[in-house]
C-alpha cells in the first residue's frame, strides 16, 4: 500500500511540474506589458506637451503679426499701403477665388513678417535664442546649423476695404481723407528648420498654422472708388 501511494504522488508531481513555470511566465508577461504601457503613456504625454507648446507659439506669432500690422496702419504709411492695395497686384490667399475678369483686381495687400521686421527692428522680430532649444527664430536670419529651434513667420492680408461712418481720429473737415474699414487676415506659421532651402522636407512641412481675422478702421486715408 505504501508503494502504491508513493507511485500516485510521483505521478501527480509529474503532471504539475509545468504549472509553476507557467505561472512565472504569466506574471513576467503581465509585468512587461504594464511597463511597456507606462513607457508609452509617458511618451504620449511628452508629445502632447510639445504639440500644446507649438500651438501656443503659433497663436502668439499670429496675434503678434495682427497687432503689428494694425500698429503700422495707424501711422501715416496707411495711405501708401491702401494705394498699393487698390492695384491688386499682391497675391492674397483671401482673394484667390475672385473672378478678376468680372470684378477686376481685388483690393489686397500682404504684409510679410520680414517686411515689418526690417521696418521696426534691425535685429528682426524674434530675438536670439541664446542656445535654448525649441525657441522661435526668424527664417531670414537663421544660421545654417541652427537645427534646434523653430522658424516663425506670419502673413497678414489687408482686403475688403470700404468707406465707413465717422471714426475716432477722423478728419471731418476734409473731403479727400475718409475713414475706411479693412479686413485683416493674419496667418502664423511655425516650422522646424529645413536643411536645404530648395527642398521642402516632410519634417519642414510638419508645423503649426493658425489664422485670425479682424476688422480695422483707418481714420484718414485718401478717398477711392471701392
Amino acid at each position: 500500500m505504501t508503494l502504491a501511494m508513493n507511485t500516485h504522488s510521483s505521478s501527480r508531481r509529474q503532471h504539475e511540474r509545468g504549472a509553476a513555470v507557467f505561472i512565472v511566465v504569466m506574471v513576467v508577461t503581465l509585468l512587461t506589458a504594464v511597463g511597456v504601457f507606462a513607457i508609452r503613456s509617458a511618451s504620449l504625454v511628452d508629445v502632447a506637451s510639445g504639440y500644446n507648446r507649438e500651438s501656443l507659439q503659433t497663436e502668439y506669432v499670429t496675434g503678434y503679426g495682427l497687432l503689428l500690422t494694425a500698429h503700422e496702419l495707424s501711422t501715416q504709411a496707411a495711405s501708401a499701403y491702401t494705394n498699393v492695395a487698390q492695384s491688386g497686384t499682391d497675391d492674397c490667399l483671401s482673394t484667390s477665388g475672385v473672378n478678376t475678369a468680372v470684378v477686376g483686381n481685388p483690393f489686397c495687400y500682404a504684409f510679410q513678417s520680414q517686411e515689418l521686421g526690417e521696418r521696426f527692428s534691425s535685429d528682426g522680430l524674434f530675438g536670439d535664442s541664446d542656445g535654448l532649444p525649441g525657441t522661435l527664430i526668424d527664417p531670414a536670419g537663421a544660421a545654417a546649423n541652427d537645427t534646434d529651434n523653430l522658424e516663425a513667420r506670419f502673413v497678414v492680408e489687408m482686403t475688403e476695404a470700404f468707406q465707413t461712418g465717422n471714426a475716432k481720429g477722423a478728419d471731418l473737415t476734409s473731403n479727400q481723407l475718409v475713414p475706411v474699414q479693412v479686413t485683416l487676415t493674419a496667418r502664423g506659421f511655425i516650422n522646424p528648420p529645413r536643411a536645404d532651402d530648395a527642398v521642402c522636407t516632410d519634417a519642414a512641412a510638419a508645423g503649426g498654422i493658425q489664422e485670425v481675422r479682424a476688422h480695422v478702421v483707418l481714420p484718414a486715408v485718401p478717398r477711392f472708388a471701392r
